[in-house]
């Protein structure tokens, strides 16, 4: 649909250095995406639109549709016409580009948890009467909408009790207290409270909300191996997407510390017990548990026909690899006295015992 925009936006020659990761592209077109967390106010996302196309582009419309749980505005290039979440151009010249600026604030306490906005650009190519329809996700991570929360520690304490939402779990890291306050203030836009012996502690809030979140750790777990993360707010999808990042973060800094990649077997389901631990290494002994398929996940991939004469019984294992895959939280084990080898895989409170 055309635009009543009476000017060509084509004042970039090239694609600026800045313009972030490509998300989308065609043979016409190529979109590119950044987000900034810097301003206190609002989270900034910046759509890079390049025409790839020497004819150049014309009747160009990007719509952007965010959640419900996030508020939006949307800002263009001079020439641009913005109607709500719609951006209209009337053309885009050849080899140049052009940026939309998305300003994003918290409505609820979930916006944290709702971590894309779909966006569709509409064009023609300026010599063709065809249309063109381009489909994206932005991705936003719950870091992306938390700011600090400056609190003393008499204050994080009196409002401890209030923020009931809770998601804990023991996890896998050999951090020391300043660089874990370290990683909380720079990748998480967490303000640190305070630091008690091997307990710190961090808030933060959703931008442009009063809606609180509140970290506490307790490290040098299993002598220095582990940490135990706590994260409370008042709505338990807030408090499980951020309590998921930090997981991911603890990993990745892990990682980084050893010199090697993320590993995903940081966060161990209750199903998966070491004896008197939480977190599993290499040589562990441990117990299942029950085994039943009614919670499983993934059990199009689990061998079902070797499995009746095993579920309902508690079983021991060993933990004979830990891999490194970010897509699933996997320990390889042994059955003792068994034969044969078998994934568990444990995500967040939930286990199963499958192929």
């Amino acid at each position: 649909m055309a635009m009543g925009v009476g000017a060509a936006v084509g004042a970039a020659a090239a694609l600026p250095a800045d313009a972030g990761v490509e998300i989308a592209s065609d043979a016409l077109l190529k979109v590119s995406f950044a987000v900034s967390a810097d301003a206190a106010a609002e989270t900034k996302l910046t759509l890079t639109l390049s025409a790839l196309t020497p004819a150049g582009l014309r009747n160009v419309s990007l719509q952007l549709e965010p959640p419900p749980t996030l508020a939006m505005s949307l800002t263009g290039p001079p020439t641009a016409e913005v109607r709500g979440s719609r951006v209209g151009m009337a053309a885009l010249l050849a080899q140049s580009s052009c940026a939309v600026c998305a300003s994003i604030t918290a409505r609820a306490p979930a916006a944290a948890a709702e971590q894309r906005l779909l966006g569709q650009l509409t064009y023609m190519e300026a010599m063709s009467a065809d249309a063109r329809v381009l489909s994206f996700t932005l991705p936003i991570s719950p870091s992306d909408m938390l700011r600090p929360l400056p609190l003393a520690t008499p204050q994080f304490g009196q409002i401890w009790p209030t923020h009931a939402a809770e998601k804990k779990t023991v996890v896998y890291s050999s951090l020391n207290p300043a660089s874990y306050m370290s990683m909380l203030a720079r990748s998480a836009h967490l303000h640190p409270v305070d630091t008690i012996g091997v307990e710190c502690i961090a808030a933060g809030k959703l931008v442009g909300s009063d809606h609180a979140l509140l970290v506490h750790t307790k490290l040098g777990l299993m002598a220095g191996r582990a940490l135990e993360l706590t994260v409370r707010s008042r709505e338990p999808r807030l408090s499980e997407a951020v309590h998921r990042q930090l997981v991911e973060l603890l990993s990745s800094a892990e990682a980084e510390a050893e010199g090697g990649e993320p590993s995903s077997s940081t966060l161990v389901s209750p199903l998966f017990r070491a004896e008197g631990q939480d977190v599993l290494t290499k040589g562990d002994h441990c117990s299942l548990g029950r085994l039943s398929h009614g919670s499983a996940r993934g059990a199009a991939a689990s061998p079902r026909a070797e499995l009746p004469s095993l579920r309902g019984s508690h079983l021991a294992a060993e933990v004979v690899r830990l891999p490194r895959c970010r897509s699933h939280r996997a320990v390889e084990m042994q059955v003792v006295g068994g034969s044969w080898s078998r994934y568990g895989y444990a995500s967040h409170g939930y286990g199963w015992w499958g192929g």
